[in-house]
C-alpha cells in the first residue's frame, strides 16, 4: 500500500501486523511484486523505486516516462505505464543478489 500524499510506501509483518513506512518518490501509486524486488510508480518524479523487501531500502530510482501510473510482471520484466505518453515501458534491472 502507498501513502501518496505523504511519498511512502507502507510494509505490513505478516507475522505481527507491525506496519513500518519506506520513503520513495513523489506520489507513489501502483505497486507490483517481481525479481526479488519491491517495486512503485511514482507519478510526480516520474521514476519507479525498487525496493528491497527484506531491508526495506530503496535499492533504484529508475527513470520512465512521465507520471508512471501502474506496474505490471510477466517473464519478460517489469513493465510500466505513463499516462501522459499514453505508453507502456519495459524496465530491466538485475534482481539483487543475495
Amino acid at each position: 500500500m502507498t501513502l501518496a500524499e505523504a511519498d511512502q510506501l507502507l510494509r505490513v509483518d505478516p507475522r505481527t501486523w507491525n506496519v513500518t513506512t519506506i520513503a520513495v518518490g513523489r506520489e507513489p501509486y501502483g505497486i507490483v511484486a517481481s525479481r526479488g524486488s519491491i517495486w512503485v510508480a511514482n507519478r510526480s518524479s516520474s521514476t519507479v523505486s525498487r525496493v528491497d523487501p527484506r531491508s526495506g531500502r530503496v535499492r533504484d530510482e529508475i527513470r520512465v516516462p512521465l507520471n508512471p501510473y501502474e506496474l505490471a510482471e510477466d517473464s519478460n520484466g517489469v513493465w510500466v505505464t505513463s499516462l501522459a505518453e499514453g505508453s507502456v515501458s519495459r524496465i530491466t534491472a538485475r534482481a539483487p543478489a543475495g
